[in-house]
């Protein structure tokens, strides 16, 4: 049901959406799950993408969120790399699992010619927490959500849960943050 990474296939669907788009979003479903860098073929995968048209390249499947590079290719095109962006939604609670993050981007441009304009990202914190015995999942924006906590208006949050969202954001920004290549946290 889905395409396995094949890049003879890679190639033909980058050759065909360049015909079609001004800008070309690649997703991969690639990388090896809980680990928080890119492996080698990572590596080569994105670079090969990059090389072969893509403008933008966002990666899934780890579970937890790894760094993200900008690419150079041969005819010095800038693409940026988000390995993995961690999880979204989950009831996942091993260590990193609990977090991921939201990328916004600007692409402008006209008819013909399209590049990014800017790229930052949004740390999230994916909470498990109970209300009345019953178990919620809720994604919450963390810088916002630490500052809505220590105002008194997430009471249903644990102070171990705060504790955790606190650690998370911590983590997530010494993890990805790279201010060298113009990738920094959205100000929220």
């Amino acid at each position: 049901m889905v395409n396995l990474i094949d890049t003879n296939k890679i190639k033909e669907d980058l050759k065909r959406a360049k015909e079609l788009a001004d800008f070309i979003i690649a997703a991969l479903h690639f990388g090896e799950e809980y680990q928080r860098f890119p492996k080698e073929y990572q590596k080569t995968i994105a670079y090969f993408v990059a090389e072969n048209g893509a403008d933008l390249i966002i990666g899934s499947h780890p579970h937890v969120i790894q760094p993200v590079e900008l690419l150079t290719t041969k005819d010095k095109k800038k693409v940026y790399v988000a390995y993995s962006l961690g999880n979204f939604f989950c009831g996942q609670r091993k260590r990193f699992t609990d977090t991921g993050i939201i990328l916004k981007y600007q692409i402008s441009g006209k008819r013909g010619k399209a590049e990014l304009k800017a790229i930052n990202y949004l740390p999230v914190w994916i909470g498990k927490y109970q209300i009345n015995g019953k178990y919620h999942f809720k994604i919450f924006p963390l810088k916002k959500s630490l500052r809505l906590y220590e105002e008194g208006k997430l009471k249903f949050l644990t102070a171990k849960e705060y504790q955790r969202m606190k650690e998370a954001d911590k983590e997530t920004v010494s993890h990805i943050d790279n201010p060298k290549i113009g990738f920094t946290e959205l100000a929220y």
